[in-house]
C-alpha cells in the first residue's frame, strides 16, 4: 500500500512539473488611439448634432472561449494550450471602438449609454472572427473579421452595414506576443475604414435633416 502511495505522488509531481512547462501567454487587443488620416472625407467643422450610441460588439460562438482558436483547416479548428485571451477580444474591441469614434468624430453626445433621453443612431456590430492561421504550410497569419452597423433610431432603420477583414502574416511562428500585435494593427485598420465610412454615412444623414429643416421654415 504504502509502495503504490508513493507510485501515486511521484506521478503527480512529474505531471505537475510537466504541466508547468506549459506556460499560456494572456493576449489582449490594445493600440493607442490616434487621430487618423481621413483622406478627402471631411465632417463638419462644429462637428454633428447627433447623440450616438456605441454598444459592445457580439462575439461568434466559436470564439467565446478563454483560449486563442486556431484554424487547422477549412473545417477544423483547435484551441491553443500556450495562447489564451486575458480579456474577451470583443470586450477590447469595443472599448477601443468607442475610444477611436472619440478621437476622430465630434457629436453632440457618445457613450455606451443613455440615461435620460435615447440616441438618435446607433454603432454596433459583431466580432465575426478572430484566430491564429495554419492552414497554410509553414505560414502563420492573424485573421480577422468585424461587422459594423450604424442604425438609425428613429425608424429603426439600419442605414450602414459592412463586415471588414484582414489577415496578416506573423513574423514569429510561435509566440503569441506578435499575433496579439498583428490582430491589434488589422482592428486600428478596420477602425480607419469604419470612420472614413461613418463620415460619408453622417454627412448624408446631416444633409438630410438640414433640408428638412429648411423645408419647415419656409
Amino acid at each position: 500500500m504504502k509502495q503504490v502511495l508513493l507510485l501515486c505522488l511521484f506521478c503527480m509531481g512529474f505531471l505537475s512539473c510537466f504541466n508547468s512547462r506549459i506556460i499560456s501567454e494572456q493576449l489582449i487587443l490594445f493600440f493607442d488611439p490616434p487621430s487618423l488620416n481621413l483622406g478627402k472625407e471631411a465632417q463638419p467643422v462644429q462637428g454633428y448634432p447627433f447623440k450616438v450610441q456605441v454598444k459592445d460588439l457580439e462575439l461568434n460562438r466559436l470564439y467565446d472561449n478563454a483560449s486563442v482558436v486556431i484554424r487547422s483547416g477549412d473545417n477544423t479548428v483547435q484551441f491553443s494550450r500556450k495562447g489564451s485571451w486575458a480579456v474577451r477580444p470583443n470586450a477590447s474591441a469595443s472599448d477601443l471602438l468607442e475610444d477611436v469614434l472619440k478621437q476622430n468624430l465630434k457629436f453632440r453626445a457618445l457613450k455606451e449609454r443613455f440615461s435620460e433621453s435615447g440616441p438618435d443612431y446607433l454603432i454596433q456590430g459583431s466580432m465575426d472572427n478572430i484566430e491564429e492561421d495554419l492552414r497554410k504550410p509553414e505560414e502563420r497569419d492573424a485573421s480577422l473579421a468585424v461587422t459594423l452597423q450604424i442604425v438609425r433610431v428613429s425608424d429603426d432603420q439600419i442605414i450602414f452595414e459592412k463586415k471588414y477583414s484582414r489577415t496578416t502574416p506573423v513574423a514569429d511562428p510561435a509566440g503569441y506576443g506578435v499575433l496579439a500585435r498583428e490582430m491589434s494593427v488589422s482592428l486600428l485598420e478596420i477602425y480607419r475604414l469604419f470612420v472614413i465610412d461613418a463620415v460619408r454615412v453622417f454627412n448624408k444623414e446631416l444633409e438630410t435633416a438640414n433640408a428638412k429643416n429648411n423645408g419647415k421654415d419656409q
